[in-house]
């Protein structure tokens, strides 16, 4: 006895944020097929991929169960992805035979399901989702007759039509239909690379990588840039809490770089000069170096960790003294956010537990306590005294930057001195338009 031929199977990918879209809507698929194409090949996973009636499908070819399973796992989180579906195909002549339902062959493809999916004393329930509106039955007449052959074919009983614990679902197109049980949701959002480029000031804490996820997910190109209390070697950035910070949320950013700039220029000129100030001062000096940083990448804002008064350097007059500093925008999504929804984000995108790990980063080193009311005159003022020439601060601090590129979760290539700057331009021009063409 021959065995049983192989699913074709298919993934469903929903984005229903994308089919709000106006006219532009085409760009945003066509970035998010790229995305994806981008992560699969990255598991080594090269399948074709369509879009057709307002969603992109997947052809799984040769496929394993460990293959089906990496490539669900790794759409999942591309941003833009609101659900996958691991579907089997039926196409409209298998469907229909000589213009009649073939109800024997529909019903094997449910009872498989059915059976695969069962779970003692849990409820089920048949979802039909008509697209093609001439099709010979209604949805709520498969339904009922679907629903019957479960309870009467499987060990399935109690049916809910309510919150069921499993559904079976059936897409009926024009071309062909589509059943699956299982829709996992992935991160939803827009695509990377729809949204705009973003330089995101990233620490060894919670909130930062939080903050540069939730802004890739609505669509932007992220790259990180933080300041270390030292010089750092190669090797101690790829071990160090940012280092590992940054190849965690480039799962999510696709094709990102991490640029480390020492503080210790900054420090050389403070040294010796209590102002009471000082952690401010640092923030003014960071964000500017950001500012600096995001003119020759061509990013058009930098993004923040700041949460309204959760520590003293983020009070609204404090926040507003060091936004002043810059001409730039400043990008502050967890603004509103208090600690604990910050925390259950971090624990999703699984960057909790490195960034609880000890390390001790430049805001670390003010111990005098810090003034939870500053003003932006009396700061450029004091500026004006304490760095002569900011500019040359600012120029030093970036001769001795290191970048790090990653892609997806990978570490690339590692650059550094005033060299990793000098092509930035011509990258970023680049970078990501090859990802939605790949």
């Amino acid at each position: 006895m021959s065995d049983p031929p192989v699913p074709r199977l298919e993934l469903h990918i929903r984005s229903p944020e994308i089919t709000l879209k106006g006219r532009n809507q085409s760009d945003f698929w066509s970035q998010l097929r790229g995305n994806i194409r981008h992560t699969l090949r990255s598991e080594g996973i090269s399948w074709p991929m369509q879009r057709r009636q307002g969603r992109l499908y997947v052809e799984a070819q040769d496929y394993t169960e460990a293959s089906l399973k990496s490539a669900v796992r790794t759409i999942d989180r591309v941003c833009g992805v609101h659900s996958v579906a691991v579907a089997e195909r039926l196409a409209r002549d298998e469907l229909l035979r000589d213009g009649e339902l073939d109800r024997p062959r529909v019903e094997s493809i449910v009872v498989r399901l059915a059976r695969e999916s069962y779970r003692a004393q849990k409820t089920f329930a048949v979802r039909v989702h008509r697209v093609d509106k001439k099709f010979l039955l209604s949805s709520a007449e498969m339904e009922r007759w679907l629903g019957q052959v479960v309870r009467d074919r499987t060990e399935w009983e109690r049916v809910r039509l309510d919150d069921p614990d499993m559904t079976i679902h059936v897409d009926i197109y024009t071309d062909a239909a589509f059943f699956y049980t299982e829709r996992p949701r992935g991160i939803g959002g827009l695509p990377v690379a729809s949204s705009g480029h973003v330089v995101s000031l990233l620490s060894g804490g919670i909130d930062s990588p939080v903050a540069s996820f939730l802004l890739a997910r609505r669509g932007c190109t992220v790259d990180f840039f933080h300041m270390s209390a030292t010089h750092m070697t190669e090797g101690e950035l790829e071990r160090s809490v940012p280092g590992r910070l940054a190849q965690k949320l480039s799962r999510f950013t696709l094709r990102s770089r991490l640029f480390v700039v020492p503080y210790t220029h900054f420090d050389l000129a403070l040294r010796g000069k209590n102002t009471g100030y000082e952690t401010v001062l640092f923030r003014r000096f960071l964000f500017r170096v950001a500012e600096a940083l995001a003119l020759k990448t061509r990013a058009i804002a930098i993004v923040t960790g700041d949460s309204l008064s959760q520590v003293a350097s983020q009070t609204i007059e404090n926040l507003v003294s060091s936004e002043k500093a810059v001409a730039i925008s400043v990008l502050r999504p967890l603004l509103a956010m208090d600690k604990q929804a910050i925390m259950k984000v971090a624990e999703q995108i699984d960057t909790y537990a490195i960034s609880i790990e000890p390390y001790k980063d430049c805001c670390a080193l003010f111990t005098r306590r810090t003034r939870t009311k500053t003003y932006d005159e009396v700061l450029t003022r004091m500026e004006t005294k304490l760095f002569p020439d900011y500019e040359a601060l600012i120029a030093s601090s970036l001769a001795d930057i290191l970048r790090v590129q990653y892609d997806c979760g990978k570490l690339l290539s590692t650059e550094h001195g005033v060299d990793a700057l000098g092509a930035e331009a011509a990258i970023e021009a680049s970078r990501l338009d090859s990802v939605s063409k790949s």
